[in-house]
């Protein structure tokens, strides 16, 4: 018998900005990085049955998704997601199943993943009452993926560390997007050893700098008007090697800048790019001029930033 059942969006997040500040002896980059939600979105539905299961069972997890390219066991996030939630738990009859229908793109830089794990574990902690409070539910995502806990809230967030140190701010929400991710993804291990090869320092983060860090907590009436004056201070230090791997990339920033976007960029470790715009209709005006074309076998969506 079914316990529970809820469904929740997990939205994609651009990087508005992407400093890596430094490298700890595990080898993982320590970033200064500007997340900000956006309105393209993966459906994730989680429902909970206490029945089915012996008590001396372990817990099982069932995942199914319409993309059958990806994995539906323990390589999945959400999958994980739901394990360590259980294993948290400590409910062993407990049996959850998943069902996924899949929108972002994967190797693409925009959080797929991470956000469809962290949609996972807040409905698992909706059916099952709320046992964890947001720091717990924060370790629990931090398990998954660096980028996991940023997910929980969504909106815009200073992330440092490795993602794990997350300081909310004033959301860009509501400012028109389109996001173009050619055929070929690429890995984030792969970006960050090009990043490794050719970069021979590391970047200031983005507390290092007054000016932009005063204009990231301020809450101005209009968030392009805000986009405009940090604009000057952006920048994706993985821009380069994601350029590398796939070169066509810089054909297409080199054409939103030309259609007349407030600031465009690699988002993440890529291959996907975003540009961001000041009105709907040159949003769309460059969607149809982009996606003539760069449209055979891109993915192509607009939509706007989220609250």
């Amino acid at each position: 018998m079914i316990s529970f059942t809820g469904s929740s969006a997990a939205y994609a997040k651009i990087n508005l900005v992407l400093r890596i500040v430094g490298r700890r002896s595990d080898g993982y980059h320590l970033l200064s990085t500007v997340m900000q939600s956006v309105s393209l979105h993966d459906d994730v539905t989680v429902s909970i049955d206490f029945s089915e299961r012996s008590e001396h069972a372990k817990p099982a997890v069932s995942l199914e998704q319409d993309d059958r390219d990806l994995p539906s066991d323990e390589k999945n996030t959400m999958f994980r997601a739901a394990s360590e939630f259980l294993r948290e738990i400590r409910l062993p009859r407990a049996r959850v199943f998943i069902s996924a229908k899949k929108r972002i793109p994967k190797m693409a830089g925009l959080g797929g993943g991470s956000s469809d794990a962290a949609a996972v574990l807040r409905l698992l902690n909706e059916g099952f009452s709320r046992p964890f409070d947001r720091s717990k539910l924060g370790s629990i995502a931090m398990k998954i993926g660096a980028d996991v806990p940023f997910f929980l809230d969504g909106g815009a967030a200073l992330c440092e560390g490795i993602g794990e140190i997350i300081t909310q701010i004033p959301s860009f929400g509501g400012l028109p997007v389109l996001i173009i991710k050619p055929e070929q993804g690429i890995s984030t291990p792969q970006a960050y050893a090009t990043y490794d090869r050719e970069s021979k320092h590391f970047s200031i983060g983005v507390r290092d700098n007054p000016e932009l860090t005063s204009l990231f907590f301020s809450d101005f009436p209009e968030p392009s008007e805000r986009l405009i004056r940090t604009t000057p201070f952006l920048s994706n230090d993985l821009q380069g090697a994601a350029i590398e791997a796939v070169p066509i990339l810089f054909r297409i920033l080199e054409a939103f800048r030309e259609s007349g976007c407030i600031y465009s960029a690699v988002t993440g470790s890529g291959s996907a790019v975003f540009a961001l715009y000041n009105d709907p209709v040159r949003r769309d005006c460059a969607r149809k001029d982009i996606g003539t074309r760069f449209g055979n076998g891109f993915f192509v969506f607009s939509g706007e930033t989220k609250e």
